[in-house]
């Protein structure tokens, strides 16, 4: 099990330390480090205020790919608090930043982000086919804790299409991926929760959140993946 509290506060001392040695730069990295922390642990208006601040502080930097790194986690989480109209005005206002960090793992995750505002806004073939999308790009491209949770919100846009034999096949193929890759046990505990509950058909989208939470406490003890 993470250890929350610690986590914060290594991330505050690296915010306060480089804050007092005016690398406003490298604090917006602790402040990005902070909310990651704290959307593992549900605090989700924190990690966005803590992600409000960080893009004020890279406002002007020319390291485009912290700037994207910021304001995408920050659309993330405005998507999946239901602050669909602000998400959707930071990927617009960013689009040509997208393209210029242009790669697999940036290209799948914008079109996760795409799929999170659509299924925010109650649009879910749009969700369905954005995450789809995503879920492939991701895969073929060797992300699998990122396959994992966009495979959970596809779940929830297919669920509310009423495609359940989909959801089933869904969540099956996402345990066997995942049990191919060798991931953390933790994270395969909570996809056989995913697989199990896919079965029943008795997926909520309550149950869904826990188990991404599940998986990116696991996440944090993998070793990063080649963007």
């Amino acid at each position: 099990m993470r250890d929350f509290p610690r986590a914060l506060e290594l991330a505050e001392r690296l915010v306060e330390g480089n804050l007092e040695l005016g690398q406003t730069e490298a604090a917006a990295r602790g402040l990005l480090k902070r909310a990651m922390v704290l959307d593992e642990m549900d605090e989700d208006e924190e990690a966005i205020a803590a992600l409000e601040i960080a893009t004020k502080w890279v406002a002007e930097s020319s390291d485009t790919l912290l700037v994207f790194s910021i304001r995408h986690s920050l659309a993330i989480c405005l998507a999946r608090t239901g602050r669909v109209a602000e998400a959707g005005a930071i990927l617009e206002e960013n689009r040509d930043l997208y393209q210029h960090v242009s790669s697999p793992k940036v290209d799948g995750c914008r079109l996760w982000l795409e799929g999170l505002i659509a299924l925010g806004s109650d649009d879910l073939p749009a969700a369905a086919a954005a995450l789809s999308r995503a879920r492939d790009v991701l895969e073929i491209h060797g992300f699998p804790y990122d396959t994992a949770q966009v495979s959970l919100d596809l779940a929830a846009a297919l669920g509310g299409l009423g495609r359940t034999a989909e959801v089933r096949d869904l969540a099956a193929a996402t345990y066997a991926f995942m049990e191919s890759r060798e991931v953390h046990p933790d994270a395969l505990a909570a996809l056989a929760v995913f697989r199990q509950a896919a079965a029943r058909e008795e997926l909520s989208r309550e149950l869904l959140r826990g188990i991404a939470q599940r998986l990116s406490r696991a996440s944090s003890f993998a070793p990063p993946a080649a963007s």
